[in-house]
């Protein structure tokens, strides 16, 4: 019977890692650290405004990083997960699931990797949501690129980055997006890879700590997603991002300020209808984007610098957001709105999943300041 693996239980291999200077380590024989950023405080200096007015702002700021990839030169790599096994043990990722450890049967049949060759498993903990596959599992193949001490170590040997068979639509259009910058190699079949691993963090640590790497992933990002067309000059580069197709914070009253947006100049899409291409391409060209709060808004990634984001949450649900304090590392300007909460059954254990009702006239008067 396979074993369930806690986060309690698993033994830390870099216990101290929140007190670790930039730099590589060497955690144990065949386990190198670098860490790429330190942990750190990010005081919050990209908050224009609120509505209503007066709002109070909600953090002054927050914790960041760390963020480290590492090297291990004999290890099992766990394809769905994105864990790496060392002696029986599994390696602490920074978001870490309730994890059946892998039976006898399963070590027995992993498939040997190319001695010359390093394993990166794209997987992570929560790859199924698509904040957190560009955050966490795209992301980790962007550290592992700047992890240059690990890179000497590695030598000239190809990275194979292994994944699962990719279900969602999102997690295959992002790797067609991204085949010919870092090939992905689907292993459908065997459960672990073992040899020569690197894995890394991603660009935040834990739940909500965004390193200032983002700045950087960011850049990455538009270098090597092509981009469609160039910027239309015409465009107002305003743009409002639908929910009301998911199953919690929709603005229920959204018929009644889209056309008064529209009248501004606000480009209305629904990313859930769209090809991720088209979603991208959408956040390139916007100077203001205007949502409420949801996965939609990881495209914030694609924006240009000076952009500014406008976030809507329910009363009782505004909390430091991951786009809050990506556009804070990334010095976007950032307004957000509190609208009255429609609770659903999913704000029941969680008051930031209620719907929202905004007044449409004062809301869109506040738009308009904004613009």
């Amino acid at each position: 019977m396979t074993d369930q693996v806690s986060e309690a239980d698993v033994r830390r291999l870099f216990p101290a890692i929140k007190k670790a200077k930039a730099g590589c380590h060497e955690v144990s024989k065949g386990i190198v650290l670098e860490v790429i950023e330190e942990h750190s405080w990010k005081e919050h200096s990209h908050i224009r405004g609120a509505f209503p007015d007066g709002e109070p702002a909600f953090e002054k700021g927050f914790e960041t990083g760390p963020i480290y990839a590492f090297h291990c030169q004999d290890s099992y790599v766990d394809v769905r997960s994105g864990n790496t096994i060392v002696d029986n043990r599994v390696v602490r990722e920074p978001v870490f699931r309730s994890y059946v450890f892998p039976s006898a049967e399963e070590f027995d049949q992993a498939v040997v990797s190319d001695p010359q060759r390093v394993v990166l498993p794209l997987a992570s903990a929560k790859m199924k949501n698509y904040c957190r596959f560009w955050t966490d599992s795209i992301a980790k193949m962007y550290v592992c690129e700047r992890s240059s001490g690990l890179r000497d170590l590695v030598g000239a040997g190809a990275t194979h980055i292994v994944a699962p068979k990719l279900k969602l639509p999102f997690q295959r259009e992002a790797a067609d997006l991204l085949q010919a910058h870092a090939p992905i190699r689907i292993q459908k079949k065997a459960r672990l890879v073992r040899g020569r691993s690197l894995n890394a963090t991603g660009i935040v640590f834990g739940g909500q700590h965004v390193g200032r790497i983002v700045r950087d992933f960011s850049d990455h990002l538009r270098t090597i997603v092509p981009e469609e067309t160039p910027p239309d000059p015409s465009s107002s580069g305003l743009l409002y991002v639908s929910r009301n197709e998911s199953r919690m914070r929709r603005l229920v009253n959204e018929d009644a300020i889209l056309p008064a947006l529209r009248d501004l100049g606000f480009e209305i899409i629904r990313p859930g209808e769209m090809p991720l291409a088209a979603q991208i391409e959408k956040f390139r060209k916007a100077r203001i984007v205007l949502a409420p709060h949801g996965a939609g808004l990881t495209n914030i990634l694609f924006c240009r610098p000076g952009a500014t984001l406008i976030e809507i949450f329910p009363r009782g649900g505004v909390h430091g957001s991951m786009f809050m304090r990506i556009a804070s590392q990334r010095d976007l300007d950032y307004y957000f709105a509190v609208g009255d909460s429609v609770a659903t059954v999913w704000s029941e254990t969680n008051p930031n999943n209620a719907d929202i009702v905004l007044d449409p006239a004062s809301f869109v008067a506040f738009v308009r300041q904004v613009i």
